[in-house]
């Protein structure tokens, strides 16, 4: 349907968007002179992959995104998975992500494409916003085995084929 730039709150502020937004490239902005002094902002939203990893080469890049339709039945994002169930098609694999576990204010979890994209525009600096991070398994009340402690999460979407 289109496709975009991953957008959200600062990732040092409790305010502003929980959830991470899929920015059209195309935006359309409200052209009167509204105004208002209590506000939140949307951030540009950053992969923030720094250690040793063959992914390192997106750090500080701008994440895109992409909404998309399928002809088929309903679409899901099944954590901790690389295939889809019987009697669902994949659509795309990645890993799970979401802000970094100290900072102030929490984000969805959310799937990025294994595909290793970066935003057309993306310049390579440090312009913090939202950060995306990898989710890792933390032993404890999510049992090791079946579970590796430490483990980067993967993910996969899948869509119900009728």
């Amino acid at each position: 349907m289109y496709t975009g730039v991953i957008g959200g709150g600062h990732y040092s502020q409790s305010g502003s968007s929980t959830n991470y937004l899929c920015l059209p490239s195309d935006p359309q902005l409200d052209q009167t002179a509204l105004t208002a002094s209590a506000v939140g902002y949307i951030y540009g939203t950053e992969y923030q992959i720094d250690s040793p990893s063959q992914l390192s080469h997106l750090h500080d890049n701008e994440a895109p995104c992409a909404v998309c339709k399928t002809s088929a039945g309903p679409v899901i994002m099944i954590p901790a998975r690389t295939t889809c169930y019987s009697d669902w098609k994949m659509e795309y694999t990645g890993y799970l992500m979401s802000q970094y576990v100290s900072h102030s204010g929490n984000k969805e979890a959310i799937c990025v494409d294994a595909s290793e994209e970066v935003t057309m525009d993306s310049n390579g600096g440090n312009q913090d916003g939202g950060l995306l991070y990898f989710l890792l398994v933390k032993y404890g009340a999510l049992k090791c085995p079946p579970y590796v402690d430490g483990k980067v999460l993967t993910c996969v979407v899948c869509s119900k084929q009728y």
